[in-house]
């Protein structure tokens, strides 16, 4: 018979990332991915709230194998392969020495950081450089907006 948490994992790692994160689109990734994990209560696989449990419990009988364990390591591969899947292979291909979704996370998260940080110090100067020149206001006012909308998402 199936349980709901079952349920819930075939449903939500049937559904593939429309965008997969590569070096400029962390933000917008991170954007789609995390509401769908928080909307299965999967978030905290990632985010380290809801931390491994021990392999065995110990009890009057001695020492057990704990079966929640053994379910937050299935829920958590499959969490993991799916992240996987939601990236391009030059990313996941930097990341395969990560073993739980959330080691996979932060590694993702500091590997693509360092790439914005730089992108804002460029965006920034492009800002402060860009004069009118010989274009029309619109056109100015256009790109304007656009560098800071780049700024805003980075």
């Amino acid at each position: 018979m199936e349980t709901l948490g079952s349920f819930i994992l075939k449903n939500i790692f049937s559904v593939l990332c429309s965008v997969k994160l590569d070096r400029g689109n962390y933000l917008l990734w991170k954007s789609m991915v995390l509401p769908l994990l928080r909307g299965h209560k999967l978030d905290g696989y990632i985010l380290g709230t809801k931390p491994c449990l021990e392999p065995s419990i110990s009890n009057e009988r001695g020492h057990q194998p704990n079966p929640i364990y053994e379910e937050w390591v299935s829920t958590d591969q499959l969490l993991l392969g799916w992240l996987f899947n939601s990236m391009t292979s030059d990313i996941a291909t930097q990341l395969l020495h990560c073993e739980t979704s959330q080691q996979l996370w932060e590694v993702a998260q500091s590997l693509v950081g360092a790439h914005t940080r730089s992108r804002i110090t460029l965006l920034k100067t492009e800002f402060h450089r860009t004069r009118k020149g010989g274009l029309k206001m619109e056109e100015y006012l256009s790109k304007m907006k656009g560098i800071v909308d780049n700024l805003t998402l980075a």
